[in-house]
């Protein structure tokens, strides 16, 4: 998890740097950061972990709610399964950016 990129700018970046550059941008979900950076979602999920520790309270979360009731989960890391409220399984995911 530690794999290091050069980048014709600035020299050589990590995929956390890589994470925080894209996501200081727009808010985006796991999957997008997957998908820019070229990991897995689950990979993602953990770097977004540990980034949050170095940027504490800049890292904001748009927290993953339902589509059918429109309950709001606290979880911030991880997409849930299913709505504790009404079963539901259409929830909308994540996003982070930071500010």
């Amino acid at each position: 998890m530690g794999r290091m990129r050069e980048n014709n700018d600035s020299g050589i970046v990590t995929v956390r740097q890589e994470i925080s550059g894209f996501i200081k941008e727009a808010p985006a979900t796991a999957r997008d950061i997957s998908k820019a950076v070229g990991i897995t979602e689950k990979d993602a999920y953990y770097h977004l972990e540990q980034i949050s520790k170095k940027f504490g309270k800049d890292l904001k979360v748009i927290l993953p709610e339902c589509r059918k009731c429109g309950f709001t989960f606290s979880k911030k890391f991880g997409k849930p399964s299913k709505c504790p409220e009404c079963n539901e399984t259409l929830i909308t995911e994540p996003e982070y950016y930071i500010k």
